[in-house]
């Protein structure tokens, strides 16, 4: 639970739009039909995301609701995976299997057409050995003063999750800037001219409200 311990750089994002009454009820059910799914294809290439419990990455069942609400913060995390094959490694596997080829064909050098196959082959043979690369960022989420803190500054990542987020919710996120809590507009465009940003860097752990 890496957003609770230590210092923390997060974002902050302000969120848009009241929940239906009794949302909470329906969340666990939300949460969890938007929860992370190992893919069907061992080969799949593309990234696959999902809501995942923040302790534990495995977990996408979030019917208990004490497990990750603890009244009026939400806990849990945005998990995304993908296969990668070393682009080096596959060049490797590609260059003996042709060799292999123009061998056995008697044929030199070995065509476009069947390296791209002889690829293609070797790709899948080895997402099919590879185990994906897991991603988790946090968030924790005041549900009574509706900001939020995700753990990430990937503009691809926040991207990712404010879809995820409307999708599940139905409520947009907005990126807060720290500079809209200060009151002297002095001292705003002073901070602004030296390039101050919507990162936010949060307290240590003991000063940040307790989640669970």
């Amino acid at each position: 639970m890496g957003i609770l311990k230590g210092a923390l750089s997060a974002r902050r994002y302000r969120v848009v739009g009241e929940p239906p009454s009794g949302a909470r009820a329906l969340w666990a059910d939300t949460l969890t039909s938007h929860g992370y799914r190992e893919p069907a294809s061992a080969v799949r290439r593309e990234e696959t995301v999902g809501w995942v419990h923040a302790e534990n990455l495995l977990n996408s069942d979030f019917t208990d609701m004490d497990r990750w609400l603890v009244e009026p913060y939400a806990h849990f995390a945005l998990r995304m995976d993908k296969k990668v094959v070393p682009p080096a490694l596959l060049k490797a596997h590609v260059t003996v299997a042709a060799e292999r080829w123009c061998e056995e064909e008697g044929h030199s050098p070995c065509p476009r057409s069947v390296r791209t196959e002889l690829r293609d082959q070797l790709e899948d043979d080895l997402l099919r050995r590879t185990l994906a690369r897991p991603r988790t960022s946090e968030v924790v989420w005041n549900l009574s003063e509706n900001w939020l803190l995700f753990q990430s500054f990937s503009e691809r990542v926040n991207t990712i999750f404010a879809r995820l987020f409307f999708q599940t919710f139905g409520l947009e996120v907005h990126p807060d800037n720290p500079l809209d809590w200060l009151d002297d507009p002095s001292l705003v465009r002073g901070l602004e001219s030296t390039g101050a940003t919507l990162h936010s860097t949060v307290a240590p752990a003991e000063d940040r409200p307790h989640v669970g």
